[in-house]
């Protein structure tokens, strides 16, 4: 049986990208508490995206938007309107 050399040099470039080193650098923002170090948020360099730190944020804080199941489900529309009540809110809720 012999093997096809393109499937040899594919695995060999998937290989080199897993194992290359990351210099992306998280960030945290938006503390919790004043001067803490209880991010809210956390700001990928690399990929210029803020994530919340709280994958599940919307389960413990729906920002007034109706329609979120306590275990933080949505659908895309609800899911819009969280994502516009909570960058209107600024940080403060």
């Amino acid at each position: 049986m012999s093997k096809s050399p393109l499937l040899g040099a594919f695995c060999a470039v998937v290989i080199s990208i897993i194992i290359l080193p990351s210099h992306a650098a998280l960030v945290g923002v938006l503390p919790a508490t004043p001067g803490g170090t209880d991010w809210q948020a956390v700001y990928d360099t690399d990929q210029n995206i803020t994530w919340l730190a709280n994958a599940n944020l919307a389960s413990s804080n729906t920002f007034g938007v109706g329609g979120i199941s306590p275990a933080g489900d949505m659908n895309w529309h609800i899911a819009n309107s969280w994502i516009d009540a909570m960058n209107a809110d600024g940080g403060t809720g």
